[in-house]
């Protein structure tokens, strides 16, 4: 099973889900970090403009403010959760009108998002 049909299977968001947006879909990075005393994290990395910089996960498959961010820059997105499934698409603003792909549908809005956005990454090869 893919990523994106794990998300459109899933009932709820998960921090698994949104470990691995970040890791197979946005490239970054993380290391176990067990301290002195026994407490246990995880540290993320992303990279920009060369360098790496320790960032937060963010809440992707439960939150649609971060689930906007997986939106490419140009591109326009719309939800609806007026049915049993939340239905989301995303797609290119042009000057042609076409019209906007199939909706996307899961359990919830951020997932539906989340399943639109990482289509759209899919089918332009951006990540």
């Amino acid at each position: 099973m893919t990523l994106i049909e794990r998300i459109e299977a899933a009932e709820e968001g998960s921090r698994e889900l949104d470990a691995e947006i970040a890791t197979d879909v946005l490239g970054w990075t993380f290391k176990h970090i067990t301290e002195k005393g026994g407490a246990r994290w995880t540290a993320w990395w992303r990279e920009f403009n060369g360098k790496k910089y320790r960032v937060q996960l963010p809440h992707y498959t439960t939150s649609l403010d971060d689930a906007l961010q997986l939106v490419l820059e140009g591109y326009v997105f719309s939800i609806s959760d007026a049915t049993k499934k939340a239905r989301a698409n995303v797609w290119r603003l042009s000057a042609t009108n076409e019209t906007p792909p199939d909706y996307s549908k899961a359990a919830t809005p951020a997932l539906a998002l989340c399943v639109a956005a990482l289509k759209a990454r899919a089918e332009t090869g951006e990540t």
